[in-house]
């Protein structure tokens, strides 16, 4: 057996190797999981020309012979949206899909949508999801960039960004970013499919709004918020906000 100087000196020299190890095996993995960005990075990356301000406008009409008349003005709403495909002629923009219903008494619809340069389109509804609560509308001549889509979900806990129009906050080259977590998913406790459920706060004019990973692609949206506890907001899950994406884009991809 070793006793002494020497067999101490062993003793510090392992204790140090097994800290290098620990610590360098800690740092690897961090790394690999998470994605830090200086605020000019982040300030590059996010997709802010990718956001739309949707406004709806709900009207009556009397039609005679194949005319027809407006007669009044029976709502208007707000919402936020994004592009997700550009097509030969404008582009696709998802929002929510209670962005896009229209009321019983609501005989003529008028979609319109804002870039984050204050350039106004005209857009039709294409389809929606009123389970999941996601709609797809079509902008003529709408050419900003697509948002990137993620790859897989995030992890329960990871941080997402939201860029969205709460109570109509939106203006020319502004626009609000918020910051928050991704919690999981739920089951069915508000009348609708599973959710995503995150910790971000929302409010009316944020539903459709996109939701994206610490990589800024996309990974869900926002359409209701908890009434009682505004902190929590509800999207579709990936997997319901990705179907309804990959089976629209290629069936419109023609326009």
């Amino acid at each position: 057996m070793e006793t002494g100087v020497g067999f101490q000196m062993k003793k510090i020299l392992m204790s140090l190797l097994v800290l290098f190890l620990v610590t360098c095996t800690y740092t690897h993995h961090h790394n690999k999981n998470t994605y830090h960005h200086t605020a000019e990075e982040t300030a590059h990356n996010l997709p802010r020309d990718s956001f739309m301000f949707v406004t709806v406008k709900e009207e009556s009409k009397i039609c005679l012979f194949k005319r027809c008349i407006k007669i009044g003005e029976t709502a208007r709403y707000i919402g936020s949206g994004f592009v997700i495909k550009n097509t030969n002629n404008g582009s696709l923009v998802i929002t929510a899909a209670h962005v896009c219903a229209s009321e019983p008494t609501a005989l003529y619809t008028t979609f319109k949508l804002i870039d984050i340069d204050g350039k106004k389109y005209k857009a039709v509804a294409l389809e929606r999801d009123d389970a999941n609560d996601i709609c797809m509308l079509f902008a003529k001549n709408l050419r900003r960039p697509p948002v990137k889509i993620a790859a897989y979900k995030p992890l329960p806990g990871s941080r997402i960004y939201n860029i969205g129009a709460p109570v109509g906050i939106f203006d020319y080259q502004m626009v609000p970013i918020i910051d928050g977590f991704y919690n999981g998913e739920a089951t069915n406790k508000w009348g609708l499919n599973r959710v995503s459920v995150y910790t971000l706060p929302a409010a009316p004019g944020s539903s459709g709004s996109m939701v994206l990973n610490d990589k800024f692609e996309l990974v869900g949206l926002i359409h209701s918020l908890l009434i009682r506890f505004p902190v929590i907001s509800l999207g579709p899950t990936y997997e319901s906000l990705m179907d309804f994406i990959e089976d629209n884009n290629g069936r419109y991809s023609h326009l």
